[in-house]
């Protein structure tokens, strides 16, 4: 199902972005009964208004039959048609765009292809629904708001208990015992629920609170290596910091 569905978003994207361009690609038509669709109504001024070449038109020859910004009116068709071309490039009078999208050809295409688009993204996210059900029943998966509580709590703990140590070294030690299984353990443990929180929110969601997370890894990661190199104050500041992304993402992740 993913497959179709990425399928579709992609014929569907590709045949959106043909008929998008349509809309300023209009056909002369065969004979003078299509100069009606070039009338763009009557402007405040009371003159009738015509749409306009957008580029100058020129013949198989090369010839130039139209310049650019002229009027689209009886003559100019003529004398397009007569030259053997059957589409123009246009553009509109301030004011006139209903009268440019009513006129669009292309409009039922491009609209089919936005609904296709809409199909195949709700195939995609129906797709990893399953996937993440499968997964979860192939293998035990921790809850992820259960594991950003804990990873907070353990950088709640750690920072509670360093005050209380003898000296320097014992809180450099406890920094990197902590820390290290913090990432041996719950690091890997919140990667593994990729699947149960694109199901649950998305893949924008999913990004969120990624980014949210990578916050806080990078922060745990700087704490373990300052302590590794001995610099206690740059690792317990990064302690704090990590704590703070951490209730950003306990906050983020919680169940609506």
């Amino acid at each position: 199902m993913r497959l179709i569905g990425n399928l579709l978003v992609w014929i569907c994207l590709a045949i959106g972005l043909l008929a998008a361009t349509s809309i300023y690609t209009w056909p002369v038509g065969a004979d003078a009964s299509a100069d009606v669709r070039f009338e763009l109504g009557v402007g405040a001024d009371g003159k009738r208004r015509r749409a306009q070449l957008l580029r100058d038109v020129k013949s198989p020859e090369g010839a130039v039959v139209a310049r650019s910004d002229a009027a689209l009116d009886p003559s100019t068709l003529a004398d397009i048609r007569q030259a053997g071309v059957a589409r123009v490039m246009v553009k509109h009078p301030a004011g006139a765009g209903g009268a440019l999208l009513s006129r669009w050809s292309g409009k039922w295409v491009f609209l089919s292809a936005v609904g296709g688009l809409l199909v195949g993204a709700f195939l995609i996210r129906r797709a990893a629904r399953r996937a993440a059900v499968q997964s979860a029943g192939e293998h035990t998966v921790q809850r992820p708001e259960d594991l950003v509580v804990r990873l907070r709590d353990e950088l709640s703990a750690l920072r509670a208990r360093l005050p209380g140590l003898s000296d320097d070294a014992a809180r450099l030690r406890a920094i990197i015992e902590q820390l290290g299984e913090v990432q041996a353990a719950l690091v890997p443990a919140f990667v593994e629920t990729r699947p149960v929180l694109i199901a649950q929110r998305g893949l924008g969601g999913y990004a969120r609170v990624m980014d949210l997370f990578a916050a806080a890894e990078r922060k745990v990661n700087r704490a373990w290596s300052a302590a590794a190199d001995g610099v206690l104050h740059e690792s317990q500041s990064a302690i704090d910091e990590a704590a703070t992304a951490c209730e950003q993402l306990v906050r983020c992740v919680a169940p609506a």
